[in-house]
């Protein structure tokens, strides 16, 4: 038999980051893994039926509506087409202090997750990673989900 493994995902709280995951999750739970997310309260719920253990990111229970993401992603449609070099000329730094702040506020919560859950392997899904998942001694996995490009010739 082989060895089982502890996996603790924490991806930004979008669907377009937990979808992915969850995909991800079930090839892991499929080999007899345990999978835990790291997730706001928002998604009470929504994992565990799929054998994935919940753990809430207290004070992260703000579910944005779909009129957000849109205005969001109309803001970084053009911004993501471009080269990461452009992308950082062209980002501002409020949009950053955001990202810095979010880490901020987080970084206790995941401290505590990783404590309660004690993972083997950690997979992460942030612009910036917390301290926390990052000096917490194992091994880390850097995950950038991305969906294939449709054929644009096909019917």
């Amino acid at each position: 038999m082989s060895e089982k493994f502890t996996f603790l995902f924490t991806p930004l709280d979008g669907f377009g980051h937990v979808n992915p995951a969850i995909g991800i999750a079930q090839q892991l739970l499929a080999k007899g893994h345990k999978v835990v997310f790291g997730i706001p309260i928002c998604w009470k719920g929504k994992l565990e039926p799929l054998g994935i253990v919940e753990h809430y990111i207290e004070g992260s229970d703000e579910i944005v509506s779909k009129e957000a993401w849109l205005e969001r992603f109309k803001y970084l449609a053009p911004v993501l087409a471009m080269t990461p070099i452009k992308r950082l000329e062209y980002m501002d730094v409020p949009f950053f202090h955001v990202l810095v702040q979010d880490t901020k506020r987080r970084d206790a919560e995941f401290r505590r997750i990783l404590a309660e859950v004690q993972p083997d392997v950690v997979v992460v899904d942030l612009m910036i990673h917390n301290p926390g998942l990052v000096d917490q001694g194992k091994l880390l996995v850097a995950s950038k989900y991305k969906l294939p490009k449709s054929d644009k010739n096909s019917t």
